[in-house]
């Protein structure tokens, strides 16, 4: 029986073409999740484990060129304790960035501001530096900054999204490579 399938791509006409195993992908998380430093022992941690999926237009190709790349971020569970209490949150992203199909964003090092919407309704603002590197069959998006605005102002935020990197048989796919999704996680350590 094989594992489900927790990161994959698609093309322009939205086949699944691949699948990285779940615990590739939990190990790549746990290991990021490693470097980060210990948070005071005062300070409230809070997790949200959930996807994201990037879309690409035009279809990412062997040959880099502009492309509209829209994410989206379902972070789905949240644990630790807040006030109020929150549960999931929610993002969307869009830019035009320089993207090949064989290293969708490697290199890429921009910093950014997202609106989260979290469960409660309540927004908060988060100023990030983005940096994506790769990792075998994945490129891991980290990203580091704080809540400049909104619920839980002043805290300090830790983004990890991993994506899957098509094969250059993906990329030769009509259209190219239109969406990859994969697991994502934030860490948002309070500051009390």
């Amino acid at each position: 029986m094989n594992a489900p399938c927790e990161a994959t791509l698609r093309t322009a006409n939205r086949r699944r073409l691949s699948c990285i195993p779940p615990v590739g992908l939990e190990l790549l998380m746990v290991a990021a999740m490693t470097f980060l430093p210990a948070a005071a022992s005062a300070a409230t941690v809070i997790q949200c484990l959930g996807t994201e999926t990037a879309e690409f237009s035009p279809g990412l190709t062997l040959t880099p060129k502009a492309t509209a790349i829209s994410l989206t971020e379902d972070l789905s569970t949240c644990t630790g304790i807040s006030d109020p209490p929150v549960t999931s949150l929610f993002a969307e992203f869009t830019a035009t960035l320089p993207a090949g199909c064989l290293d969708p964003l490697n290199g890429l090092a921009v910093s950014l501001e997202l609106v989260y919407t979290w469960n409660t309704g309540d927004t908060s603002t988060f100023q990030l530096t983005a940096t994506v590197t790769r990792a075998g069959a994945v490129e891991i998006v980290t990203g580091i900054g704080e809540i400049t605005d909104g619920l839980f102002e002043g805290a300090s935020a830790v983004l990890v999204q991993t994506l899957p990197v098509p094969s250059v048989l993906h990329c030769l796919a009509p259209g190219g490579v239109t969406e990859l999704s994969g697991p994502a996680m934030a860490t948002i350590t309070l500051v009390d």
